[in-house]
């Protein structure tokens, strides 16, 4: 089990503030902390450009997903209705969630959470030298390096489809739905978050509401903390149609977005659902092989089994020895290398 006093994703409330009642910490059980740290039921957040992290519980009072399709009318003389040309899909998301706090030291560090989260919206910079302005005084001036795209995950409900279990085996379609259902599971780390970009994050510190707990003179830890983001997804892989090998529409993603597959949805073995002339001329590519293969045995056997045969293959061998056989050459001594008695007499030249 991890340490929770150095475990950044882990709930404890009393964590940073305990509780001493005559001399004696007094432990608070709180479900939610159950429910985030063996349930995982978190909400993740990765800064791309650090690698940073930070969690929170999935207090969450609004999870909305709009996908806006811009599709672009062109007017055609005659026509009563215009030419409709699809130009782009834009998946966006709406998270409202609550960051409640069960004690004083909840409060302090869901402060903090909180301000790694609104830190997470800033570039990363690359310092370069200021310029001069009548005095020897640089100027500071910095370029930003990378934008801060943020990878975001709600359980299962948003997240990299392609990390489902399902995805990277792929399902055989010989899976039951029970099956199907047994393996739906997703991982709270938040590098398997969506990819994409926060266009904007509101903070509510219900100061008049909820009320604050005072920790020190002008200093004050807001109970529950309301926060609002809107969230652009970027696609990482293509999403849409294609044919399959049995010349039916299908969807290029078939666990986008959500990493679930039906019965339906299940893959087939590689030779089920192929033509019958593709089953043939795989078949025949078969056949075609192994008397390519035959070919060059028997060349070796005439070539080194016959009279003069073994000086031959001394010669053979030594050119291989310095490099200098061809791909067929060296193929062909392979052959022969295979044979009955072939190997023995190798190694006793060689040796």
């Amino acid at each position: 089990m991890a340490d929770p006093k150095n475990d950044t994703d882990f709930f404890w409330q009393s964590k940073y503030n305990s509780t001493v009642v005559d001399n004696k910490v007094v432990q608070m059980v709180d479900g939610s902390d159950a429910l985030a740290n063996h349930g995982r039921q978190v909400i993740s957040f990765q800064h791309v450009p650090s690698g940073q992290e930070v969690f929170f519980k999935a207090f969450i009072t609004a999870f909305n997903e709009s996908y806006n399709c811009d599709w672009a009318p062109e007017p055609v003389f005659g026509r009563t209705d215009p030419i409709y040309l699809f130009k782009g899909n834009q998946r966006q998301i709406s998270l409202n969630f609550q960051v409640p706090a069960a004690s004083e030291g909840e409060a302090y560090e869901n402060l903090g959470r909180v301000q790694k989260l609104i830190q997470f919206l800033y570039p990363a910079y690359h310092g370069v030298a200021g310029t001069l302005k009548n005095t020897l005084e640089a100027v500071a001036a910095n370029t930003i390096a990378q934008s801060p795209l943020i990878k975001l995950k709600v359980m299962n409900l948003l997240a990299s489809f392609d990390h489902f279990p399902g995805y990277s085996e792929g399902v055989h379609a010989a899976s039951s739905e029970q099956d199907l259902y047994d393996g739906y599971t997703s991982d709270a780390a938040a590098t398997y978050g969506a990819l994409g970009a926060i266009q904007s994050l509101q903070v509510n510190h219900n100061l008049a509401e909820k009320g604050s707990l005072e920790k020190a003179p002008n200093t004050v830890l807001p109970k529950s903390i309301d926060i609002t983001i809107t969230f652009a997804v970027i696609h990482q892989k293509t999403i849409g149609w294609e044919f399959n090998n049995k010349g039916d529409m299908v969807p290029t993603s078939t666990a986008f977005p959500y990493g679930v597959y039906l019965k339906s949805d299940a893959e087939t073995p590689d030779d089920e659902g192929k033509y019958f002339n593709e089953r043939i001329a795989e078949i025949q590519k078969t056949e075609e092989n192994r008397q390519l293969a035959q070919a060059v045995i028997d060349n070796a056997k005439a070539r080194y089994m016959g009279m003069g045969g073994e000086g031959r293959l001394k010669r053979d061998l030594k050119k291989l020895g310095k490099g200098k056989s061809s791909e067929y050459e060296t193929e062909r001594l392979m052959a022969y290398a295979g044979t009955e008695g072939g190997w023995d007499e190798v190694v006793d030249i060689l040796s």
